[in-house]
């Protein structure tokens, strides 16, 4: 099995964890008001708060690389041979959720996310992907949900604050918290380029609230 694979090859383990470099989440880029995080290439790592060991951590940042090359099909058999031995480790659902995406099995990726954030609760990026995820079917009460829900759990994750704001604007017609969320992202995202649109973004807004006002 390809699981055997990577832990009876401690050379080949040693270039896969050298050539991952870290969560490898790929943010979508910001050109209109309907942008959100692109749930077919996001790719979930692991952070403070997982409890995995060396063995684990060494699988993981394996089948992060196989993601990367989009090799989705392997990713597969990867993640589901990894399940074997660690069959509630919320990570690998994290990501296997990804990769059905990607295969266009989708409701095989809402069924993993599901999954991982029922092994670990509170998970916001998680949360958040399965948010965008819903967004894009047109399930927008299910996607307001989760994007509060992660921001709950962590009222500093920029994406959710961003992705609740466009749902407000765009969706429920709520300007104010539309714009108090859009703050909050441009005071926590750290990409120069993201921060200047989002500014635009604001600056937008501000001027069709005023004319609201005005009518």
């Amino acid at each position: 099995m390809v699981a055997d694979w990577l832990r009876q090859s401690p050379l080949i383990l040693l270039f896969l964890l050298t050539a991952c470099t870290g969560d490898g989440g790929v943010k979508s880029s910001l050109n209109d008001g309907a942008a959100d995080t692109n749930a077919s290439q996001a790719v979930a790592g692991y952070d403070a708060a997982s409890s995995l060991s060396e063995t684990q951590r060494a699988a993981l940042d394996g089948l992060l690389v196989v993601m990367k090359n989009r090799e989705w099909r392997a990713a597969e058999e990867l993640v589901q041979s990894l399940l074997v031995d660690y069959p509630e480790m919320a990570e690998l659902y994290a990501n296997l959720g990804t990769i059905y995406f990607n295969l266009n099995e989708h409701d095989s990726a809402e069924q993993a996310w599901l999954k991982a954030l029922q092994i670990r609760n509170s998970w916001p990026s998680v949360s958040n992907r399965l948010g965008v995820y819903y967004r894009q079917q047109g399930r927008l009460d299910d996607a307001f949900m989760l994007y509060q829900q992660a921001l709950e759990q962590d009222a500093q994750y920029s994406m959710a604050h961003r992705n609740v704001a466009i749902l407000y604007e765009i969706y429920r017609g709520d300007y104010d918290k539309a714009y108090q969320h859009y703050q909050r992202y441009a005071e926590l995202v750290t990409d120069d380029k993201d921060k200047e649109t989002v500014k635009m973004w604001i600056a937008d807004l501000e001027r069709r609230m005023t004319r609201k006002e005005n009518e």
